[in-house]
């Protein structure tokens, strides 16, 4: 009886924690979230990044740029830039002694997490669950946990807060396996910006072939 009590117990709590990991609260959340981009065509922030990791004792933090347009972006950084016309990905280092860019096709299916993919991940490998709501400069942020379901996935989990009324991103973590915290903080948000797609394409004219990385 003692036995059947403690598998029972187990079960119940096995059951609770799937259904916490699959919140209807954080679908509804993450929901809203996903629609109010869909109706945003084009927009542009600031962004903050920040590289933890207490283990190995590295803080790093670089502020830049992000643009969005569909399923293209363009990201400006300190020491990179990457650009994304939703085909092809061109990775430009232009603080090297000689800048080069890496030329690569872009992969929807890969499972990279991409400022242009973030608002929706969520619908498809992963479980999902509302942690809570907090306070930030005065405005309400609804924090959603998701984790995915392959186990061997670069990152165990992404942590997204998002306006409680505008249901507009503010902030995501990407939390890897070997203890590195990746923040992306987004500010001066802009909708509806005026981009032309040639804007997501990355211009080699400038460069010679010894500074072109084509690996397509």
């Amino acid at each position: 009886m003692y036995k059947n009590f403690l598998f029972m117990a187990l079960a119940l709590t096995i059951v609770n924690q799937v259904q916490a990991q699959q919140d209807p609260k954080a679908r509804e959340i993450l929901d809203a979230m996903s629609n109010t981009y869909k109706g945003i065509p084009s927009f542009q922030a600031d962004l903050a990044y920040t590289m933890t990791n207490k283990v190995e004792g590295i803080n790093e933090s670089f502020s830049g740029k992000i643009s969005v347009k569909g399923d293209m972006y363009r990201l400006e950084m300190q020491d990179q830039q990457i650009y994304n016309d939703g085909t092809t990905v061109w990775t430009y280092l232009p603080n090297l002694d000689e800048p080069e860019v890496t030329i690569d096709n872009n992969n929807p299916e890969g499972g990279d997490i991409t400022p242009s993919s973030i608002f929706n991940i969520y619908k498809e490998g992963y479980k999902y669950l509302y942690l809570n709501t907090i306070t930030v400069g005065g405005k309400r942020y609804d924090v959603v946990d998701l984790v995915p379901n392959d186990k061997d996935a670069q990152y165990f989990k992404v942590r997204i807060e998002i306006g409680a009324n505008d249901r507009l991103l503010r902030k995501f973590t990407l939390f890897d396996r070997e203890g590195s915290e990746y923040s992306y903080l987004i500010a001066n948000f802009k909708s509806n910006v005026n981009l032309p797609d040639s804007y997501f394409k990355f211009d080699t004219s400038g460069l010679s072939e010894d500074q072109i990385i084509d690996i397509r």
